[in-house]
Order: structure tokens, then C-alpha cells, then sequence
């Protein structure tokens, strides 16, 4: 039996959230919701998250910021951001592994999930990573 991925999916709006939490489970993952920047950091810090989703225009803190405090906490865990404006790039998020506009098909966001966790961020090496986060390494 394979292991489902864990996610720490932040979305502002409530109706967003549902669809994407839909979408998601779908698609076989398991959605663990973070409603502020502090529980998403704690969820991080706690489980073995295989990947962050964080939408960019939900953030009270500068969401470049939230990305880079999340990296230092778990910098093997790729991050992905929903945006909204077409001129949002990589560059705006710096840490952030993916940029998805909020426009795309919702397939998109799942071929960009998909891509970072079975090319880019390896199970190994999440795994690895979680262990040696727990470990103290």
C-alpha cells in the first residue's frame, strides 16, 4: 500500500478552500488546512508535510517572508503559491519552488504538485529531510 502525501494547504476564502481541498483529495491526497501563517509554521514544525500550498493574497505577513520563514523551518519541503495577478513571478517569491495563478485550470495546480513531488522534491528525499528535522541534525 502506498503512503499518501500530506499537504499544508492555506487558502483564504472558505468556498476556495473546499474546492481545492476537493480537487486535492481527488487526486489522492490528504489535506491537513492551516487557518493562520502561525498554525501553518506549527503544522510544518510538527508533521511530516510533503508539501506546502499557500495562497499568496491570504497572507496577513508578507507572503516572501511566510516562504522563507517556512524554508528555514523545513528547506527540503517544496513550496507552491497560488497568486492571482499575471505579473506575480518566481522572483516576487523567491523561496517558493512553484508560482500558480489562481486563474489556471484546477489540472494545473495538480500537474505542478505532481511535478514537484515526483521529479524536483523526491519521496527519499522529503523523507529524509523529516527525519533528520526530527532527529535535530
Amino acid at each position: 500500500m502506498s503512503r499518501r502525501r500530506t499537504l499544508v494547504l492555506w487558502i483564504g476564502t472558505r468556498l476556495r478552500w473546499s474546492g481545492r481541498k476537493a480537487l486535492l483529495k481527488r487526486n489522492g491526497y490528504e489535506v491537513t488546512p492551516a487557518k493562520s501563517e502561525r498554525e501553518a509554521c506549527a503544522v510544518l514544525a510538527t508533521f511530516a508535510v510533503d508539501a506546502v500550498i499557500l495562497d499568496a493574497e491570504a497572507s496577513e505577513l508578507n507572503p516572501q517572508q511566510l516562504v522563507c520563514r517556512m524554508k528555514q523551518i523545513k528547506p527540503h519541503i517544496p513550496i507552491l503559491v497560488c497568486a492571482a495577478a499575471e505579473t506575480t513571478t518566481t522572483d516576487r517569491f523567491s523561496g517558493a519552488d512553484a508560482v500558480v495563478l489562481k486563474h489556471d485550470p484546477p489540472a494545473r495546480l495538480v500537474q505542478v504538485l505532481n511535478h514537484l513531488l515526483n521529479v524536483r522534491f523526491p519521496f527519499f528525499t522529503r523523507w529524509f529531510g523529516n527525519w533528520r528535522y526530527r532527529a535535530g541534525a
